[in-house]
């Protein structure tokens, strides 16, 4: 293993050419989770749970003279239920979500949703506006509405007023998940009706006859080419960009023979967009894991590597941690929570625990990704001289290619909500 160390200002850069990851990294009941079975997690600057028995956020408090992730020390831990919180509908959660810029928290549950807006809970059900009590899954399309899947059907929340589509335009086994394409299009997934396209006008099906692996839909994701990546009982479907064919992974997480079923829980991109992760659980073997996909094949990671349980729930994948320049997977399982951070990419001793601002990867050969947690930002890229060799606004996320430039030390001015300036050194390889 190749080991390259720079020094610059404050920052202590280590760089290792072996891509692994660590999971070694756990949050159990001795850390503060109320129960170590978790069912969901979300993850910006906290890492927020939900459990059968309510909402916990986990915040780091970190000692700087230390390396990451060592110097998470302990957390500052708040708990939400019904008996501390009124407006939570249950103390058993089903979907937690985030909101794109950070301001609220969305959870369901088997008897409505609750939006947390920073110090109190607001509930809504079929007295409100929701189609269904039974939420199944939470997203945010790209002008900020609120898509909920449910038990029979979907609603929309524009922010004052809800819309609801349920049979025959989706199918009547309800939503699974819910997630949208560069036209700013839904996809949703079905438990038992594969998946539906639509348009803000058409709904148009896609099932097994279509070449989807399973009519059981259980995550989808759609990455920056619009490919399509559809989670089912029986693996992963990805269906290309112009919806005219699939792809078919079934061999996702090596099972002991002959048991070959992949059964999907969740997928969640990678912080590089050719990339992507899988937590896959199969029942009556009671064993799981996740997986990720570099763009060439599959490595499985289970409780041999750290991973703290075999039932897997959920799983984020995160920039998090000084200066956010590590890509860490957040998996939950029955046995509580654990956190894998890819051990080749930049570690960084800082006076700064960055919540807003991730670059990845760091170095890098050319492309790379940046992500603020602010809907309006701007990055100005300056060279080692001082020179400016790149300006743009964006919102959220801005992919980006720097094949063009000159290897070295680069600067990355990102700026954010007005008066918010972070900057960044990357290494261009």
């Amino acid at each position: 293993m190749r080991i390259f160390i720079f020094t610059f200002f404050y920052f202590l850069i280590i760089y290792a050419n072996a891509q692994s990851y660590d999971f070694s990294n756990n949050i159990t009941a001795n850390d503060g989770l109320h129960t170590n079975y978790v069912e969901c997690i979300d993850v910006k600057s906290k890492i927020w749970v939900g459990t059968s028995l309510g909402v916990q956020s986990f915040e780091p408090v970190v000692d700087i003279s230390l390396p990451f992730p060592a110097s998470i020390t302990s957390w500052i831990v708040q708990t939400y239920n019904t008996s501390n919180s009124q407006g939570i509908p249950s103390d058993n959660i089903k979907e937690i979500y985030i909101t794109r810029d950070s301001s609220w928290v969305w959870i369901g549950t088997d008897f409505g949703a609750a939006l947390f807006n920073g110090s109190s809970w607001t509930t809504y059900n079929t007295s409100n506006g929701l189609i269904s009590n039974q939420v199944r899954s939470i997203s945010e399309d790209p002008n900020g509405g609120i898509w909920i899947g449910t038990m029979q059907g979907l609603s929309y929340f524009d922010g004052s007023s809800w819309m609801s589509y349920t049979s025959p335009d989706i199918h009547w086994s309800g939503v699974s998940c819910v997630e949208f394409d560069s036209n700013g299009d839904a996809w949703i997934g079905s438990p038992l009706g594969g998946i539906t396209y639509f348009d803000g006008i058409n709904f148009t099906p896609y099932d097994t006859s279509s070449g989807l692996l399973s009519m059981n839909v259980t995550s989808l994701k759609i990455d920056d080419q619009d490919n399509k990546w559809i989670g089912t009982g029986g693996g992963i479907s990805i269906l290309n960009p112009s919806n005219l064919t699939f792809t078919q992974h079934t061999q996702i997480y090596i099972m002991p023979p002959p048991d070959t079923l992949n059964p999907i829980v969740e997928i969640q991109p990678a912080i590089l967009s050719s990339e992507m992760w899988a937590a896959i659980y199969v029942g009556y073997l009671a064993q799981g894991g996740v997986s990720h996909w570099d763009g060439s094949q599959w490595q499985d990671y289970d409780v041999s590597d750290g991973i703290i349980g075999q039932n897997i729930k959920d799983i984020q994948v995160r920039s998090w941690g000084p200066a956010q320049y590590s890509e860490c997977v957040f998996v939950a399982t029955t046995s509580g929570i654990s956190v894998g951070f890819e051990t080749n990419t930049l570690s960084f001793s800082s006076h700064e625990f960055s919540q807003n601002v991730s670059i990845y990867p760091n170095p890098t050969s050319s492309k790379i990704k940046i992500s603020v947690y602010s809907y309006d930002a701007n990055v100005t890229i300056f060279n080692n001289i001082g020179q400016l060799v790149y300006n743009a606004n964006f919102k959220n996320e801005l992919n980006l290619n720097l094949s063009r430039l000159d290897p070295g030390l680069y600067n990355f001015v990102v700026k954010y909500d007005e008066n918010n300036t972070e900057t960044h050194r990357v290494l261009l390889r």
